[in-house]
């Protein structure tokens, strides 16, 4: 494999790109495509490749595989991608490892590796050199002999000299409509395939992050700071105990007020959603739901309150018991505070059903409540920020890999239809779910048909409801759907796709 050259690699990564995607859906063929030569730069790069990141990057290669295929979705999509970014650079960057440099430096990478010089645009030298020798041999030899038995067996057998001149023919037509079955697009795309692959294997580092990486020590280190004595040079004591005191007393008295505060917060919610729940109606729900917010911007500055205090010397003062018990109460009540907005979040849903924001407030809320649990970490066993920031990049990247394994548009068809009469639903969100949702839609068409006019002071956000109403704008998606899909070869292959075809009893 290492000898194989990467300038043939590059020309058979374009012309299979060209094969798999031109007008071709993602969804198979991108899968096999990834696997193919994900491969073969992974096996090009043995020195990388058994790096944490690179395995990281290949679970969420296969993680995200799995969701595409199974109901390709664009945030599946998007997960795929940022796989294959980050497994990219974590084979091809020497001095990255955090994951939220590799990804943008993947990226990056790529798109500007075939506007560098490397050795892929160097021109041939002058005359033939040992291995140029070779490889005429291998290739105009044996063309040059398949060519004279063809024109022996031509003149023996009229059979053969028929089929070959039907051949010939047709492939002078073919030739002379080049530019019918390809057109100006298609050589565009073979181009962006051509400089796609000439970025992946001639890849070369910006070096953006190079010197950041540098920086990212995982433990912290005392600095000890002299201290000056009016203003003469000569050290009084080598660091200022009293000053670490006062500092220490009063992140202390701050945090132990910030508690007190918060407690009184919390306390107000466990009394709203777990005493007298059955008192939340659906105006009231709507209110709180307006809060949640400022909730979460509450939690992020409140982390951001313990990185400030612990951010030096303060984690090596010897005193600093009641300082880490309050920060650790603080960091607990927020965590608190951060299910009572899953709470909120879960009634508003209980009252008007659930929709892309709602569910990811609740998976930022889950990914706040794993880094307030590594900020806990952090201040026990003095680590840095840049450890923090590392792991909760490393945690927010699984976090989301998990949650692109579900099939989220006909998660939130199926619960809001199947609650239809007790929720305010929003029939306008509905009908812009994608399109594996098509036979839940048309499943509950007597539901949406209900309100089949009831949208016209949404013109302005939604223009098609000056004309159609909410069933036949189902009908004309499901119509589209069904032309889009007839046009379509097995490379753009997915279940949800087939499952809807099979609904709607479409024959490919």
């Amino acid at each position: 494999m290492n000898k194989l050259p990467k300038g043939i690699i590059v020309i058979l990564f374009t012309i299979i790109f060209n094969f798999f995607f031109w007008q071709e859906k993602f969804g198979i063929n991108l899968v096999f495509f990834a696997f193919l030569f994900g491969g073969i730069l992974y096996f090009l790069n043995p020195e990388t490749r058994n790096k944490k990141q690179t395995l990281l990057a290949i679970a969420g290669i296969g993680i995200s595989s799995f969701g595409l295929l199974y109901h390709n979705s664009f945030f599946s999509k998007f997960m795929f991608f940022s796989s294959v970014f980050l497994f990219v650079a974590s084979l091809m960057e020497k001095q990255i490892k955090t994951i939220y440099y590799l990804i943008p430096s993947g990226f990056l990478g790529i798109i500007t590796s075939p506007f560098k010089k490397h050795t892929f645009f160097k021109a041939p030298k002058t005359g033939l050199s040992g291995k140029s020798w070779k490889w005429f041999k291998l290739s105009i030899i044996p063309l040059s002999v398949t060519i004279f038995f063809m024109v022996i067996y031509s003149m023996a057998n009229p059979v053969f000299t028929n089929k070959l001149n039907y051949l010939v023919e047709n492939l002078g037509d073919y030739l002379a409509n080049l530019f019918h079955h390809y057109p100006f697009a298609r050589f565009i795309f073979i181009a962006f395939g051509l400089l796609l692959g000439i970025g992946i294997y001639y890849y070369q580092s910006l070096g953006l992050f190079d010197e950041s990486e540098k920086t990212h020590d995982v433990d912290l280190k005392r600095i000890r700071r002299p201290v000056f004595e009016n203003h003469s040079e000569i050290p009084r004591k080598s660091f200022s105990t009293m000053a670490l005191k006062a500092e220490n007393n009063i992140a202390l008295l701050t945090l132990i007020s910030l508690n007190a505060l918060l407690l009184f917060v919390n306390l107000l919610d466990i009394n709203v959603f777990f005493v007298q729940d059955h008192a939340l109606n659906s105006d009231f729900s709507s209110q709180l739901h307006k809060g949640t917010w400022m909730l979460i911007f509450s939690i992020i500055l409140s982390a951001g309150i313990v990185l400030y205090i612990f951010r030096r010397n303060l984690n090596f003062y010897k005193k600093n018991q009641f300082l880490k018990i309050a920060t650790y109460v603080w960091i607990a009540q927020n965590m608190l505070l951060a299910l009572s907005v899953i709470a909120r979040v879960y009634h508003y849903i209980l009252h008007h059903g659930l929709a892309y924001k709602r569910i990811g407030v609740i998976i930022f809320v889950i990914a706040t409540i794993v880094g307030l649990v590594t900020l806990a970490y952090k201040v026990k066993n003095r680590k840095t920020t840049s450890f923090l920031l590392r792991v909760n990049g490393i945690s927010i990247f699984s976090i989301l890999l998990i949650v692109s394994i579900f099939n989220w548009d006909v998660i939130i068809a199926k619960h809001n239809f199947a609650h239809a009469e007790s929720k305010k639903i929003d029939y306008l969100f509905e009908l812009t779910l994608s399109d594996k949702t098509l036979p839940i839609l048309d499943q509950n068409r007597h539901l949406i048909k209900q309100k089949n006019y009831s949208y016209r002071k949404w013109s302005s956000d939604f223009p098609w409801v000056k004309n159609q109403s909410l069933t036949q704008r189902l009908d004309a998606r499901i119509a589209k759907f069904k032309v889009e899909y007839k046009k379509r070869s097995w490379l753009s292959w997915n279940l949800s796709d087939e499952e809807t075809a099979k609904y709607f009893g479409i024959n490919e």
